[in-house]
C-alpha cells in the first residue's frame, strides 16, 4: 500500500514538473508574440537534417554569444519523429484564445468562460480584441501558428517551429538554472 501511494505520488510529481517545464517554455516563447489568437492545431512537422548542423549553429551564432552543445542539436534531430501533434488545449495556453480556422467567429461565451477568473477590465479588453478579430477580414486576421516544443533528451533545450504569413522559422530555447527558458535565436529562417 505504501509503495503504491509512493509510486502514484512520484508519477504525479513528475507529471506536474514536466507540465510546469512546458508551461514555462510556452510563456517565454509566447511573450514575444503579442497575438491573443492561436491555431488550435499546431504545426505538425519540423524538418531538420544532421548534415545541416553547421548551418544551424552558424545561424544561431548570429543571434547569441552563448556557447551551445551540438550534442543537444543531434538529440533533438533524433527526436523529431516523437513530435506531439495533438491539438492545443485551453489549459496549456491559458492566456490565449484557440481558433480552428481563419473564418471562425469567436463567441463571447468562450471568452467569458476562459477568462472568468481575471478582473473585469481585462475581460473587457479581451472582448474588444475579439470583436475586432471577428470584424477583420479572415485573410487579415493575426493568428499565431506554432509547433509543440521538441526537446533534447534531458529536456534542457527545446525548439519550436513558427509559421507566419509569408515565411517561418525554427527557434531554439535553453532552460536556465532557475527553470525559466531563454530564447537563444533561430536555427532556420525562410520566406515564401
Amino acid at each position: 500500500m505504501k509503495l503504491t501511494t509512493f509510486a502514484l505520488l512520484l508519477i504525479s510529481t513528475c507529471t506536474f514538473a514536466q507540465s510546469s517545464n512546458i508551461r514555462n517554455l510556452l510563456d517565454t516563447a509566447l511573450t514575444e508574440n503579442k497575438s491573443l489568437f492561436v491555431y488550435a492545431s499546431p504545426i505538425t512537422t519540423i524538418q531538420l537534417d544532421k548534415t545541416d548542423i553547421n548551418h544551424y549553429t552558424y545561424l544561431l551564432s548570429e543571434y547569441t554569444d552563448l556557447p551551445f552543445d551540438t550534442l543537444s542539436f543531434l538529440e533533438i534531430i533524433q527526436n523529431v519523429s516523437q513530435l506531439d501533434t495533438s491539438k492545443w488545449t485551453d489549459d496549456e495556453l491559458p492566456r490565449h484564445l484557440l481558433v480552428n480556422n481563419r473564418q471562425e467567429t469567436i463567441q463571447k461565451s468562450y471568452v467569458l468562460r476562459k477568462f472568468n477568473t481575471i478582473d473585469e477590465q481585462k475581460v473587457q479588453h479581451y472582448l474588444e480584441r475579439v470583436a475586432q478579430f471577428n470584424t477583420t477580414a479572415p485573410e487579415a486576421r493575426r493568428i499565431s501558428y506554432f509547433s509543440r516544443p521538441l526537446f533534447n533528451n534531458a529536456k534542457t533545450v527545446a525548439l519550436i517551429r513558427w509559421g507566419y504569413t509569408g515565411g517561418g522559422c525554427v527557434v531554439l530555447y535553453q532552460r536556465q538554472a532557475n527553470q525559466t527558458w531563454l530564447e537563444l535565436g533561430p536555427i532556420q529562417l525562410w520566406a515564401y
